[in-house]
């Protein structure tokens, strides 16, 4: 059982308690950054707002062919992105001196109101045909889903010993891969009858294992309903992952997260 006590001062460092809730509320924010992502990408000329690795490869691809458009479109969300992460890291500080913890609803809220800005904004308009690249209104909309993606990385680092990114994926990969070859080789060191009484490292765990390909699935899932959404209902479909936002506040606020 995790002390109470570790785990609040953890939370003012970025780090939740590894219990079940709280790695089912890490696969639930994954599932939101891949929505947002593939709703800003699908609607903002092919922006990413969370994977900042594909718009700065897409920025050097334009900047190559001349394209300077676009790569002013890809260039925007980049600073954006590090605002949020850098909005997020302040509140840590802030809280840290004050020796309090910042209530995860704090981040949540700030999230589901950036998105739900970006909701209402491209709903009073058709930004299939409204919308035009580098405009005051494109660069409103990305800054709002970019700012809340950083927020989101900023937020959530780790679960327990676990270095977690919910908001892109490489991280995750970089993970499931690690642990898997790790697990493999355990496995054939006890069979072989290294250390038959010990389980594998603590390093190289089929939990942790599991873990990354869950985040990774949930951000699968949530850019396929993401898509799914945009090309059925529009940008109403911002309402599932911002009702998931809310309702982790919620949780949050009556103590069923972290306290």
């Amino acid at each position: 059982m995790e002390d109470p006590g570790r785990a609040r001062l953890a939370w003012s460092h970025g780090e939740l308690p590894s219990a079940p809730r709280i790695r089912a509320f890490t696969v639930a924010m994954a599932g939101v950054a891949g929505f947002t992502d593939a709703v800003g990408w699908m609607t903002l000329f092919g922006v990413f707002t969370s994977n900042m690795t594909g718009n700065t490869s897409k920025l050097g691809i334009s900047l190559g062919e001349g394209h300077f458009a676009n790569a002013v479109s890809r260039l925007f969300p980049i600073p954006v992105f590090v605002v949020g992460i850098a909005v997020g890291a302040v509140i840590f500080e802030v809280a840290r001196r004050m020796s309090r913890n910042p209530p995860i609803a704090v981040f949540l809220a700030i999230q589901a109101a950036m998105i739900s800005g970006f909701m209402f904004l491209g709903l009073s308009m058709d930004v299939s045909t409204e919308l035009e690249r580098n405009s005051a209104l494109f660069f409103l909309l990305t800054a709002l889903l970019a700012a809340a993606m950083g927020l989101q990385t900023a937020a959530l680092r780790r679960v327990g010993s676990i270095p977690v990114h919910t908001t892109f994926m490489s991280g995750m990969l970089l993970l499931f891969a690690v642990q898997a070859i790790g697990c493999i080789f355990a496995g054939f060191d006890r069979r072989r009858g290294e250390d038959p009484d010990e389980s594998p490292p603590p390093d190289y765990s089929p939990e942790v294992l599991r873990f990354a390909g869950t985040i990774w699935l949930g951000f699968l899932g949530g850019a396929f309903l993401g898509s799914l959404g945009i090309t059925t209902v529009g940008l109403w479909a911002l309402g599932l992952p911002i009702c998931v936002l809310a309702f982790a506040v919620v949780l949050d606020l009556r103590g069923n997260l972290v306290r």
